[in-house]
């Protein structure tokens, strides 16, 4: 499966629907619409400043709505999770599209490293949040696994001029992956403290590095 129909799979999961069917009137619906959205802002809110594990009232008071409207909007505190990364990856979904890359490999490097840059830094919060937080569904584990397999088979085309020449393909291949994941960046700008640019610096030396061995 491409990357652009995961993020079409990603578009056509459904979003939450407010569970009382009492309310019928439109002032109602409007309202119930407005609480459903302040609480999924207040989730994604609350993972960019690093509570990756909040409570379903830290969440309503974000919100500014009682706490019991977190469960008349969502069966569960995990649901809300799984609805918020999801509504998160299909409102970035251009952004998981890597780039056309043509050139020589200076160049190719650069674009594709510019790209995930990007990418990470705006999917950063929420897939800590998916990493970190107690909370894990079936559907986001499939997610992220597919995300893994989509992003090695990315580093796989950028790269295929190298791994052509490689006398170990695969072991190329997972040198790349690596170097250009998810988890080395994060390695990089959270538990090293280096900054977007900085940590992007890195990654391309580390590359053309990996590169530059290939005789």
């Amino acid at each position: 499966m491409g990357q652009a129909e995961v993020v079409d799979e990603l578009r056509a999961v459904p979003r939450p629907r407010a569970r009382n069917p009492l309310e019928s009137t439109d002032g109602r619906v409007r309202r119930g619409e407005r609480n459903r959205e302040a609480i999924a802002d207040a989730l994604l809110a609350l993972y960019e400043e690093g509570q990756y594990r909040p409570t379903a009232r830290q969440v309503a008071e974000r919100a500014g709505v009682a706490l019991r409207s977190v469960f008349q909007h969502y069966d569960s505190i995990d649901s809300l999770h799984e609805q918020v990364v999801l509504r998160h990856m299909q409102q970035n979904s251009q952004i998981l599209l890597p780039p056309r890359l043509g050139g020589d490999r200076s160049e190719r490097l650069a674009t594709f490293v510019d790209y995930r840059v990007r990418m990470y830094e705006a999917i950063g919060p929420v897939r800590r949040a998916t990493v970190l937080g107690a909370r894990e569904s079936d559907l986001i584990l499939q997610v992220r696994a597919r995300a893994d397999t989509i992003m090695r088979a990315q580093v796989e085309a950028a790269f295929a001029p190298e791994l052509a020449l490689a006398p170990d393909r695969t072991a190329l291949l997972d040198a790349l992956d690596w170097a250009l994941s998810w988890s080395s960046w994060d390695q990089l700008r959270t538990n090293q403290g280096l900054d977007v640019a900085s940590a992007g610096a890195l990654i391309a030396s580390v590359v053309e590095r990996v590169l530059g061995a290939i005789r």
